[in-house]
Order: C-alpha cells, then structure tokens, then sequence
C-alpha cells in the first residue's frame, strides 16, 4: 500500500500472521539493521532475541522508510500475532487484536 519494497530480503507471508506465536519473524528497520548489525546483509535468515524469543530476521526495510509513523521509524516490525511474544502488560492491552493503527501496519507489510 505505501509502496516499499525491503532492500534486504522479505516483507512478511501471509501464513506468518495466522496462528498466535506460530511464526516468529521480523523485519528490521534501515537503522537498527545499521546500528545493531553494521548494515550486514547476511542478517537475513538469522535468530535475534526480542523478550527473550528467538525471531528470524526475513528482511529489511530500506532507509527513510518509516510505515505510517510520521515521527521516528520503527526498530523493527513483527506480524500482529507475534506481539503476546514481543510485549506484555499494559502494552499488550493497547495493541490487542482489532486495534486500527497496529493492524494497519501489519497488513501493509504482508500485502
């Protein structure tokens, strides 16, 4: 929909978002792909931790690019039914299921 294509890897497969927890991968940010990982491309197909599981880096985004947020970008982007294993608490209650910004976001990056 915004029309960005990762400059590293994949966006997320639609099977990634079915089943609550089943499919753990991210897609890194241009700037924490270049901060955390030296801009090293071979991230793709490898396991990070993000609360303690393990996360398959699928891609990157390219730089500037920042989803739907008008300030900032994000680190990382993960498919909605990841968030119980990369949030919890008061968080978790914000981005529950249903919730039109979060959601936005993950349709985009899947579609």
């Amino acid at each position: 929909m915004l029309g960005a294509r990762p400059l590293v890897g994949r966006v997320f497969l639609p099977d990634e978002d079915k089943n609550p927890g089943e499919k753990l991968v991210c897609v890194l940010g241009y700037g924490e792909w270049q901060k955390r990982f030296g801009g090293d491309p071979s991230i793709v197909g490898r396991t990070i931790s993000l609360n303690e599981q393990q996360f398959t880096v699928v891609g990157v985004m390219p730089k500037g690019f920042k989803g739907t947020n008008a300030i900032g970008a994000p680190a990382l982007w993960v498919p909605h039914m990841t968030y119980p294993q990369t949030v919890n608490g008061f968080f978790l209650e914000l981005i529950r299921p249903g919730f039109a910004s979060r959601s936005g976001v993950q349709r985009l990056l899947a579609g």
